[in-house]
């Protein structure tokens, strides 16, 4: 099985979701953690869904702006708060329903950083009338400057409540977990699809309410419709960190934040590493990864000076990088991001007088590098 690579899969990524889920419980603070939801409403909804990437954009920095200065009331915590936020876009029945969560601890830095400031009650963290009132006017007043929307929408928009919920979530690692399942992944997993009849897609989804689970089914063209408006612009980042958390001062705000609470320093997670295997197909030994080459190489029609090089050691790649590998590998320089080939067929391919490809394998295709294992004969020895 090789991943596709893709964020908006649903069965891919998740040892990057799991690594994800590591740094991010790692630096959880001993504090009572607070997710604050901010939802658009459903009169805004159609004006977002054609301008996402700016829409979206714009939501996360009028929310995130709305905490922050809500935070530095000295009516309600008065210092400098630090946060996560996720973008969600979808209902459990994959309608369109652009919302954020935000996992915040519950406290705050003081302006002459010399304290904590943790939050006056453990059931209340920030006043969500006052959050919804600064959240709608920041991103209506931004949506108007763009022209996204007109002044009459504004005011009519402007005149309804907009939603924003906030509760405790205890430590926050069940809802750091929550969170994890969608950030390499949107709308809904492979285990919620059931069988059903040709032409038709159903899946699982449970009622808030009353905590039941239902069946939806839907024609095959209208569960893609519904599933495609869940993938995000090219590059648009769906999760943010603001405040003490921002990644410039992180690691310097939580190491102040843990003095003056008075606790140690966690350990910090290993490095994600890719632990799946390929085998040779001549003879069955495990490939190992050797070098990566830069697609810049691969995309002329005259093969780089680098690649003729001529020496015969069989542990650097430069003996392999010939014009006859490089021919080879041009066979892919066209393919998608994010493909995969299990195998090339088996061959041998001549190099120089002793040196001989009996196999090459893609292992995965991510701009800007092309990554290939092979095993290589040399006097009729074989080397991986």
């Amino acid at each position: 099985y090789h991943s596709c690579r893709n964020r908006h899969c649903p069965t891919c990524e998740h040892d990057l979701a799991q690594h994800w889920l590591d740094t991010q419980s790692a630096a959880l603070l001993p504090a009572t953690y607070y997710l604050v939801t901010f939802t658009l409403p459903a009169q805004l909804r159609r004006s977002m869904r054609s301008h996402q990437k700016v829409g979206y954009g714009l939501m996360f920095t009028s929310s995130a702006k709305a905490l922050v200065d809500c935070a530095a009331d000295p009516k309600h915590l008065g210092g400098h708060i630090g946060m996560t936020g996720v973008l969600h876009t979808w209902s459990r029945t994959l309608a369109f329903h652009p919302h954020i969560h935000y996992i915040i601890p519950g406290g705050a830095i003081s302006s002459d950083r010399t304290r904590w400031l943790p939050a006056k009650y453990p059931t209340f963290f920030l006043p969500v009338r006052k959050l919804s009132a600064l959240f709608r006017h920041t991103l209506l007043t931004a949506l108007v400057r763009r022209g996204i929307i007109d002044n009459a929408s504004a005011d009519t928009l402007n005149r309804i409540q907009w939603v924003v919920h906030c509760k405790p979530v205890g430590s926050g690692e069940r809802a750091m977990r929550y969170l994890s399942r969608y950030v390499y992944r949107v709308a809904l997993s492979n285990a919620r699809i059931v069988p059903s009849a040709a032409g038709k897609v159903s899946f699982t989804y449970r009622d808030s309410t009353h905590n039941v689970q239902h069946r939806m089914t839907l024609t095959a063209h209208e569960f893609i419709r519904r599933f495609l408006q869940h993938v995000l612009p090219k590059g648009f980042q769906k999760v943010r960190h603001y405040g003490f958390l921002h990644h410039h001062h992180r690691k310097h705000s939580l190491a102040l934040i843990r003095r003056l609470l008075g606790v140690p320093e966690p350990e910090q997670p290993q490095q994600a590493v890719d632990t799946h295997e390929i085998l040779c197909s001549h003879c069955g030994a495990k490939l190992v990864l050797i070098s990566s080459i830069s697609k810049a190489l691969l995309i002329s029609d005259h093969p780089h000076p680098d690649l003729h090089a001529h020496h015969h050691d069989k542990h650097t790649l430069t003996a392999l990088l010939r014009t006859d590998l490089f021919i080879l590998i041009r066979a892919f320089r066209n393919a998608r991001p994010g493909t995969s080939v299990r195998s090339f067929e088996p061959r041998t391919q001549k190099t120089d007088e002793n040196t001989f490809i009996h196999t090459c394998s893609v292992v995965h295709h991510s701009l800007p590098t092309l990554e290939i294992r092979f095993s290589l004969g040399i006097s009729n020895r074989y080397t991986h």
